[in-house]
């Protein structure tokens, strides 16, 4: 680092050389608080891709539950439909009368009226 010869150094030289020293040593200051910002900036990076696959497992294990409760409901309710073939017959008038209504053929007059009817 030093350029320490058999003759004692001029005062300029040596101011020299500690300018040098105090510019190598901003600049290495400089490169730390650099690198020191990009190890924040990947350690955020990785927290949140964390707390990505930590959602995204979570999300997958309440959809996974909810699915199997839907899938034995409607087992269920289909035995209770074979248990009880009744059922369903009790809404077929209520079906029949949707059947029956049929915009097409209203009097376009008469189409509020026909709508409050409903």
């Amino acid at each position: 680092m030093l350029d320490l010869t058999e003759e004692a150094p001029s005062a300029e030289h040596l101011d020299n050389q500690v300018q040098k020293a105090q510019e190598q040593l901003l600049q290495l200051k400089r490169q730390q608080e650099q690198i020191e910002k990009q190890k924040r900036e990947l350690e955020e990076l990785s927290r949140r891709q964390d707390e990505l696959e930590h959602g995204r497992g979570e999300m997958s294990d309440k959809l996974t539950r909810a699915t199997g409760c839907a899938r034995t409901r409607s087992v269920q309710r289909a035995k209770q439909a074979r248990a009880n073939p009744r059922g369903p017959r009790k809404f077929r008038p209520t079906f029949e009368l949707i059947e029956t209504i049929d915009p097409r053929n209203w009097n376009p007059s008469d189409l509020h009226k026909e709508l409050s009817a409903l």
